[in-house]
């Protein structure tokens, strides 16, 4: 591919292209082939909608741009879609057209082709989208085949789990099988590390430290939330950045994630704690990172927010008397109460001993206070007079 890639830049009348790899576990995609650019580092991108290249992994549809720094075109295709311009900014390049195809094979992802600039200043055509299309079918029966051996001798590479092998932990034999079943399974090496080979993250995190060369983070169940650091997030956007803020530190904001590279690379959490100076990035694992985002942002079962819960409770005035024979259903129907029961898990969860609700200044809800103290009422009912109390909140 490196020997191809300016006659593939010729065909295609492009300037540039980049070829990126998917990593082992599927969250990010590396570069590997980058003409034109003066750079051996390897850009690593998140498997997300932030970057043009990570969102066509993350979408698996083809991109074709008539300009990356028009940014209302970017926010049509995905709301959070921006261009990294600290690209071009390093190399005084600038980036215009760009055609960008996911590298697939059936529903497995391999990697993304990235062509940059047409030579004749205009938006890449059909002939052209066409042309990469092929091209990207060419290339993922090519790196299923390397990475099988086929054709090749197949030669070691570093892994995020070696450290599991040098502690005794599997072997050689068995981390290769497990990351070529996980590739073949589309599912990540760390979930198969814990079903097939019993190893635990407390295990996996110190591996994972060694390959990022930063400190390991664990999950701690004594964390509690802090509004001034998650108030404003959305759980949504911190499981799409892969990353959690944990708390200010003598080193910086502590920041939790499963991949610092791509996460330091993509730029994000200074725009998004632009006071603050110091970042202190720490790596978990994948379920330690899933446990910690529950107890700082909730677990709902059925995937519901609050936010939904409160959105739910515009739909009629709310009525503040009750009657024991159809308390039950009103614990089903009654949106507030699910609310309620919401908060109850939570603090449940997190060991709260005090539960604490304050009205918001100018708040939209006028009567929310009144009927969030009604539906308390009917819950503490419940718990005063039910064998199983916390069955039923």
């Amino acid at each position: 591919m490196l020997e191809a890639s300016q006659d593939i830049c010729k065909l295609l009348n492009a300037d540039r292209l980049t070829l990126y790899a998917v990593n082992e576990d599927q969250s990010s995609i590396v570069s590997k082939i980058k003409t034109g650019l003066n750079s051996s580092s390897d850009l690593k991108l998140p498997i997300s909608p932030q970057s043009i290249a990570g969102y066509v992994a993350f979408s698996r549809k083809l991109l074709n741009l008539t300009d990356v720094y028009d940014d209302d075109a970017l926010k049509q295709v995905h709301p959070a879609l921006t261009f990294l311009k600290v690209v071009d900014k390093r190399s005084g390049y600038r980036t215009k057209q760009m055609l960008v195809a996911p590298i697939l094979e059936g529903s497995t992802l391999h990697g993304v082709l990235q062509v940059i600039n047409n030579k004749s200043d205009e938006p890449f055509g059909d002939l052209e989208v066409d042309g990469v299309a092929e091209l990207c079918k060419t290339l993922a029966t090519a790196i299923r085949q390397r990475a099988n051996g086929v054709g090749s001798a197949p030669r070691k590479k570093a892994t995020k789990y070696d450290s599991l092998v040098a502690d005794g932990l599997l072997t050689d034999d068995e981390l290769s099988q497990c990351i070529q079943n996980a590739r073949a399974e589309g599912q990540s090496v760390e979930h198969l590390l814990m079903a097939q080979y019993k190893i635990k993250p407390l295990q996996i995190g110190p591996s994972l430290g060694k390959f990022f060369g930063v400190p390991y983070e664990a999950f701690n169940p004594s964390r509690i939330r802090s509004e001034m650091l998650h108030g404003a997030l959305k759980r949504e956007f911190m499981v799409e950045q892969g990353w959690i803020p944990l708390e200010e530190s003598p080193e910086g904001l502590v920041i939790m994630c499963m991949d610092p590279e791509a996460v330091r690379g993509s730029r994000v959490v200074p725009q998004v704690y632009p006071r603050i100076s110091k970042f202190a990035y720490r790596v978990t694992t994948q379920t330690e990172f899933q446990e910690t985002l529950a107890q700082l942002f909730g677990a709902i079962a059925d995937g519901t927010t609050v936010d939904e819960l409160l959105a739910g409770m515009d739909g009629g005035p709310v009525d503040d008397g009750f009657n024991d024979d159809s308390l039950e259903s009103a614990a089903a129907d009654n949106e507030l109460v699910k609310f309620v029961n919401k908060v109850i898990i939570d603090a449940y969860n997190q060991k709260a001993s005090d539960i604490h609700i304050e009205p918001m200044p100018a708040s939209s809800r006028p009567v929310f206070g009144f009927a969030l103290m009604a539906a308390w009422c009917r819950m503490s009912k419940c718990l005063r007079t039910s064998a199983k109390p916390w069955s039923r909140a």
